[in-house]
């Protein structure tokens, strides 16, 4: 997957406001990048429509590994 300078990627921001925390999904065409996976039905719905996924997780609070 490369994640090089492209005109075609895309960028997300979901927030968990429970406990305000936040997670980012990277998006090439049908891959994508996700870091810190917070709680999000928005979230796991975008995921669906994704082929391949790689998942970067920051640290180990409950918080980035609920989902």
């Amino acid at each position: 997957m490369n994640f090089g300078l492209s005109n075609d990627m895309k960028f997300k921001k979901y927030t968990w406001d429970l406990v305000d925390s936040n997670s980012y999904l990277f998006t090439i065409g049908s891959k994508g990048l996700l870091i810190d996976a917070v709680f999000s039905t928005e979230l796991i719905e975008d995921l669906s429509n994704l082929s391949e996924l790689k998942i970067i997780i920051t640290h180990s609070h409950f918080d980035h590994i609920i989902s």
